[in-house]
């Protein structure tokens, strides 16, 4: 009898133990799905401020963490994939911003923002591209949580600007920027730039 109760204590405390761990797999989980959650939207609401500005020139940027909070003592690395769907033919598209962690399944933040009128430029040493039946997709990938710093992704530029005749073209570009120092990232003052060129700051 004192064998069959302190079996069914130990399988009582596996049990227990079990319950824990599930509990803390789902709260950890939850708190991912928020945080890349909130870096997609984030990203995504920085470029439609800069798309739906009247402001014909105009630059912001998004600095990032270099990791997760995925618990009191643990910090998740993760990565974000920017993708100029573009319309075959048409200056018109779409920009998906997708965030997700390196290490935790199940856990992804997504959001999109529509455009027209833009020629988009996206930047980036890590950089792709893919054709579908009706859209032709280019991606970059930005690597916030990377160990080396020349590759570190440590902020997103973007950049709106016209080219300075009557009904000029539009830009907009999307830079993975490397640099520690945002003086360093892409902007309009670097002359000789393609920005410079296309959009004719210093000219």
């Amino acid at each position: 009898m004192w064998i069959l109760t302190k079996f069914a204590l130990l399988f009582f405390i596996i049990g227990l133990f079990s319950i824990i761990f599930m509990f803390e797999q789902r709260a950890r989980a939850n708190t991912c799905d928020m945080q890349v959650q909130r870096i997609a939207d984030s990203i995504a609401g920085r470029l439609a401020q800069i798309l739906d500005s009247p402001v014909e020139d105009e630059q912001r940027s998004f600095p990032f963490e270099i990791g997760l909070q995925l618990g009191q003592n643990d910090v998740g690395r993760y990565y974000v994939n920017i993708t100029d769907r573009q319309i075959r033919g048409t200056t018109k598209g779409i920009i998906l911003v997708d965030v997700a962690p390196s290490n935790v399944r199940n856990c992804q933040g997504f959001a999109k923002v529509d455009y027209s009128d833009k020629n988009v430029t996206l930047n980036s040493i890590r950089s792709y591209q893919k054709t579908l039946s009706r859209y032709e997709d280019r991606i970059i990938q930005l690597n916030p949580s990377d160990l080396d710093d020349a590759k570190r992704t440590y902020y997103l530029t973007m950049i709106k600007c016209s080219e300075k005749v009557y009904q000029g073209r539009k830009y907009l570009y999307i830079q993975d920027c490397n640099q520690k120092d945002f003086k360093a990232c892409w902007s309009f003052d670097e002359v000789g730039s393609v920005i410079d060129q296309t959009c004719g700051f210093n000219t």
